[in-house]
C-alpha cells in the first residue's frame, strides 16, 4: 500500500585494491604482531583462533589483568605486548583500509598525547614506527578508496550540482583527511561533521558548531558531508541523494541507519567500499548476517502476535487523507488502496499434474531416512 509513495534506494558494494606500496609498508608490522601473538598464544592469553583481531586481543587483555589480580608477574609484560599488538592492530587498519593521511594522522595523534604510557612510547621510540612515520610524511595519498570517493563526488555534482552527499567514516582521521582530499574540486564545498568530545590532539565539535553545520549542508552552503558514525542516528540531517560507506560497519543497525539518510523524499544511491582482502570484507559479511538475524527474529515475533484488532478500521476513523484539493477518510483510503493492490488469482490451476510425481522419481533412495531418525548415531 505504501510502494507508491516510498523513494528508490540503489545499494551498491564497490571493491578497491589496495595498492602494492601500501601492502609493503604493512608487512613489517604485521610480522612484529604476529610474533607478539605468537608469544601470548603460547602462554595461554591469547586463545582465539583464526586470524588477529580485535576481539581476541581485548580477550587476551582480559586474561592479562586477570592474571595480575591473580599475582602472576608475568601478566604486566603480557599486557604491555598486547597493549603493542592493539596499537599495530590499529595501524595496520589505517593503512590497508584508511589510506596514507588517515595513518599520517593516527601516528601525529599519538605523538601529541600529552599522557603517554612507557608502552606507547617504547612504539613510537621504534625505528620501525620512526621510519614510518617519516615514510608517510613524503607520500602522496595513494590509496585507491580515497580516489574513489573524490571521483564519485566529483561526478555526482557533475551530473546535478543541486546534489547532497554524505561520506561515513568510523575515524576522525579518515574524516579529516578526505576533507583535504575533496577541497579544491570544483563545484565542491565539503565539511566535517564530528561528536563533541575532545580526544588527543583533535578537539570535537560544540553542539552550536553542529548545528551551523547542518544548517549549512542544509542550505546548501555546503554539498559534501564527511561524517562519523554521530551523523548515524539522534540529529536531523538532512536527506542526501549519495551516501558512501567509506568502510562497512560490522553493526546491522549502524548499516541500517547510515542507508537511511538517503532514499527519503527521491531516489538515492548508497555506495559501500570495500578494500580487498581486508577487514571490510569480513564487515561486511558479519553486518549482513547480523541484519538477515534481525529480520527473521522480527518475523517470527509477528507471527507471534494476535490478530490485528483493528480489522474494520474503526481505529482510522477520527483521521483524513488529503491527495491535493481532494479529502477523504482515511479508512476509505486504505480499502481502495488495498483494493488496487490486491494481487489476481487464476481462476484454474494450469499447473501440469505430473510435476511433483516427476521431481519425486528423481530423488535417490538414499536420500530419505527412516522415521524418528535424528543422527547418524541412530542409522
Amino acid at each position: 500500500m505504501l510502494f507508491e509513495f516510498l523513494a528508490e534506494l540503489e545499494v551498491e558494494e564497490m571493491g578497491v585494491a589496495v595498492p602494492t606500496e601500501i601492502r609493503d609498508l604493512v608487512e613489517p608490522f604485521r610480522i612484529w604482531q604476529e610474533g607478539i601473538v605468537d608469544r601470548e598464544r603460547r602462554s595461554g592469553r591469547y586463545v582465539m583462533p583464526g586470524a588477529i583481531n580485535q576481539a581476541g586481543l581485548t580477550n587476551a587483555m582480559d586474561r592479562a589483568q586477570a592474571a595480575i589480580q591473580r599475582g602472576d608477574p608475568s601478566g604486566y609484560r603480557s599486557s604491555s605486548q598486547i597493549a603493542t599488538a592493539m596499537r599495530l592492530h590499529h595501524l595496520i587498519n589505517h593503512l590497508l583500509c584508511q589510506g596514507v593521511a588517515a595513518s599520517r594522522y593516527f601516528l601525529s595523534r599519538m605523538e601529541a598525547e600529552d599522557s603517554k604510557s612507557k608502552s606507547a612510547k617504547d612504539f613510537l621510540r621504534d625505528p620501525r614506527v620512526r621510519s614510518l612515520s617519516d615514510r608517510l610524511l613524503e607520500m602522496d595519498e595513494i590509496h585507491s578508496k580515497v580516489g574513489a570517493v573524490r571521483r564519485m563526488v566529483r561526478e555526482r555534482v557533475k551530473r546535478d550540482p543541486e546534489s547532497r552527499i554524505i561520506v561515513f567514516a568510523n575515524y576522525r582521521d579518515t574524516v579529516e583527511a578526505l576533507e583535504k582530499a575533496l577541497d579544491g574540486l570544483e563545484g565542491i564545498k565539503a565539511i566535517q561533521f564530528i561528536g563533541q568530545s575532545s580526544r588527543s590532539g583533535s578537539g570535537g565539535l560544540t553542539p552550536k558548531q553542529q548545528i551551523s553545520r547542518l544548517e549549512e549542508f542544509r542550505s546548501g552552503g555546503a554539498n559534501v558531508l564527511v561524517a562519523t558514525s554521530v551523523g548515524e542516528e539522534g540529529l536531523d540531517i538532512p536527506s542526501a541523494d549519495l551516501v558512501v560507506f567509506y568502510e562497512p560497519v560490522s553493526s546491522e543497525i549502524r548499516t541500517i541507519q547510515r542507508r537511511g539518510r538517503t532514499g527519503r523524499r527521491r531516489g538515492g544511491e548508497v555506495v559501500v567500499l570495500i578494500a580487498e582482502g581486508t577487514r571490510d570484507e569480513s564487515a561486511k559479511d558479519s553486518a549482513r548476517r547480523k541484519e538477515e538475524f534481525m529480520h527473521k527474529a522480527a518475523r517470527r515475533v509477528s507471527r507471534g502476535l494476535s490478530g490485528n484488532p483493528h480489522r474494520d478500521l474503526s481505529n482510522l476513523s477520527r483521521f483524513s487523507v488529503s491527495n491535493g484539493d481532494v479529502s477523504g477518510s482515511a479508512a476509505d483510503f486504505v480499502l481502495e488502496a488495498r483494493e488496487r493492490h490486491r494481487g489476481e488469482l487464476s481462476e484454474k490451476d494450469e499447473t501440469p499434474s505430473d510435476v511433483g510425481r516427476k521431481a519425486r522419481e528423481e530423488l535417490p533412495p538414499e536420500s530419505f531416512r527412516p522415521r524418528g531418525q535424528t543422527g547418524l548415531d541412530q542409522f
